[in-house]
């Protein structure tokens, strides 16, 4: 029953990765209801709004905080992807970092598009708070993108499956990425660009979407592929030793054959 076991483990390593994209899809329906019955997770916005309003940066600032917001710009965030993700599959020789950054790209657009046209919430700016109208305010695009893009960088680059893997620049990469996120986020509040809701609605379209991408990206490597190469190293220099050992053996009996037949 062992091997069975051990079989069925390896074979669920996708179960971690669905799991966060159902608990993301979960929390992502959620704020859609809140929004909707106006619910105690969005009464807030517009306090938020009313108090940030009157304070928006405007000249050099704003040209500051829209310049630091790029990393949720999708003019930004989709061709670095693309890019990313054709360089990976050709240096790796596999088709699923493409897929992967497909994956995520194309979910976050669908998800993300689908609830904006859905509900028609009008950005702050606007100064009316309604659902049905002119705007596509929840969720926040430049949250969305910023959630997915950077984190699923870090796992192609630095990840089991990456092409540096490394424990410690994963774990630097995810905190960068999700620094990234929050300063995006609080920018788009700050301009008054987005509600405050929207943000973290943004948030878990990049979440589940980055989830659906890890699973497009396939399984980590097993213990045994992370021990080939060093088991095959350790056969190849098994081989060289012997080989060495028979060509002494070899030479030491010649030589003793000369001795035994001098000329």
């Amino acid at each position: 029953m062992r091997p069975f076991a051990r079989l069925s483990t390896a074979n669920a390593w996708w179960l971690p990765y669905a799991a966060g994209a159902a608990a993301a899809a979960g929390a992502l329906l959620l704020m859609v209801w809140q929004i909707v019955v106006r619910g105690p997770l969005v009464t807030v916005d517009w306090s938020v709004h009313e108090v940030l309003t009157a304070h928006v940066p405007t000249g050099a600032g704003q040209a500051l905080l829209d310049t630091l917001a790029r990393p949720g710009q999708r003019w930004l965030t989709l061709p670095l992807l693309l890019a990313l993700g054709a360089w990976v599959s050709w240096r790796q020789r596999r088709v699923r970092p493409m897929l992967a950054v497909l994956v995520g790209l194309g979910s976050a657009y669908l998800v993300g598009k689908t609830i904006k046209d859905g509900l028609a919430r009008t950005p702050p700016y606007k100064d009316v708070d309604i659902l049905h109208g002119v705007g596509e305010a929840f969720p926040s695009g430049h949250a969305a993108n910023a959630a997915m893009t950077w984190a699923l960088i870090s796992i192609m680059l630095f990840g089991a499956r990456g092409v540096w893997p490394n424990r410690d620049r994963l774990r630097i990469g995810l905190v960068i990425s999700a620094g990234l996120s929050v300063l995006v986020g609080i920018i788009m509040v700050v301009m008054d660009y987005h509600w405050l809701s929207d943000v973290p609605g943004g948030w878990l379209v990049g979440l589940f979407s980055l989830m659906l991408a890890l699973i497009a990206l396939g399984p980590p490597p097993s213990d045994q592929d992370e021990r080939g190469g060093d088991r095959g190293q350790a056969l190849a220099a098994t081989g060289q030793a012997e080989t060495v050992r028979r060509g002494t053996a070899d030479g030491d009996r010649s030589t003793d054959r000369l001795r035994q037949d001098p000329l």
